[in-house]
């Protein structure tokens, strides 16, 4: 079983057992196709279907199987601990409202644009929210795809210059993510729109031969802006195996890498992935990612810091 696990790549395929009984259980056979699922699993697609089976054990790390039957958490085994529950942090109010100035601002601009196209589906509450759910959601998939190295690493996310308490080795101005990430926003909510009004004039054959063509143009955009994506992640994921912490602002434009935190001061604010709750000094961990969230004092900025290995719990779609 071991050497045939070996030989299933746990990416594209699984090893299918069967058995009525403990004595029974055998293997018969290979499900290949898994691609599109772990796609899915992994935050790198918005669609993909559930495994065949009753269940599937996912072999992680050593000693780290997790469970899950279709998209629903069975339990996890670490080691000597078993987890019964995950947790997702980051679309929390806790950590996202941290950067709601920024978030507000970016909506507002959004919303603009959109009206200026005469696009007035959602207001500027909704925007904000989506604009939310798709910064958790980015920032989940660097921490997937960095933690694919198995080198650890952290990301620092703050919106205000705190030079007295961080020292970058190394100034690297990228902002396509965060570019990216607030114009898939707007174009998601435009195909929205457009999808919204080829439903309303369906009746009507020149409003749909109009509403097909712009539908069409749109449907390319966001496919373009998904690949975008995906390589800025995989860029600033890469970022994550240097020596250091990679700087961030709220809306993930890289400031730098290789980041020292120095004249460190006591933590006094702790994210806690279970309770949702504001400890004292201590340690939290965000199951679904395998991330520690903290917070540095007198700023406003979070400190993410990556598990070393292991693989993520399927998504969970918290903002929806």
């Amino acid at each position: 079983m071991i050497k045939l696990s070996r030989a299933v790549d746990q990416w594209s395929a699984s090893i299918a057992v069967f058995g009525q009984t403990e004595a029974a259980l055998a293997v018969w056979g290979v499900v290949d196709q898994a691609v599109d699922h772990n796609m899915y699993r992994n935050r790198e697609s918005e669609h993909g279907f559930e495994p065949p089976g009753e269940f599937v054990v996912n072999i992680d790390e050593t000693g780290e199987l997790s469970v899950f039957r279709g998209e629903l958490f069975l339990g996890a085994v670490r080691g000597d601990i078993v987890i019964e529950e995950e947790f997702d942090a980051l679309p929390r109010a806790l950590v996202v409202d941290r950067f709601s100035t920024a978030m507000d601002a970016a909506a507002k601009m959004v919303h603009a644009a959109l009206k200026h196209r005469n696009i007035a589906y959602h207001d500027t509450s909704e925007i904000g929210h989506a604009l939310r759910c798709t910064w958790a959601e980015t920032v989940a998939r660097v921490a997937i795809s960095a933690r694919r190295f198995s080198a650890g690493g952290s990301l620092i996310l703050t919106s205000s210059a705190v030079k007295d308490l961080l020292a970058p080795k190394y100034e690297f101005d990228y902002p396509r993510l965060g570019d990216a990430l607030i114009l898939h926003c707007m174009e998601k909510t435009a195909l929205d729109y457009a999808r919204w009004r080829y439903l309303l004039g369906a009746d009507n054959p020149a409003v749909t031969r109009r509403e097909i063509s712009e539908q069409r143009h749109l449907e390319a955009d966001a496919e373009d802006r998904a690949r975008e994506i995906a390589g800025a992640v995989k860029l600033i994921a890469s970022l994550t195996t240097v020596d250091g912490a990679v700087l961030l602002d709220p809306f993930l434009r890289v400031r730098a890498f290789g980041v020292k935190i120095q004249n460190v001061r006591p933590v006094h604010r702790v994210v806690d992935g279970v309770h949702w709750a504001v400890k004292g000094r201590g340690s939290a961990t965000s199951i679904r990612h395998g991330m520690g969230l903290d917070t540095i004092p007198c700023c406003r900025t979070v400190n993410a810091t990556l598990a070393r290995s292991g693989s993520s719990s399927p998504r969970t779609d918290t903002c929806a």
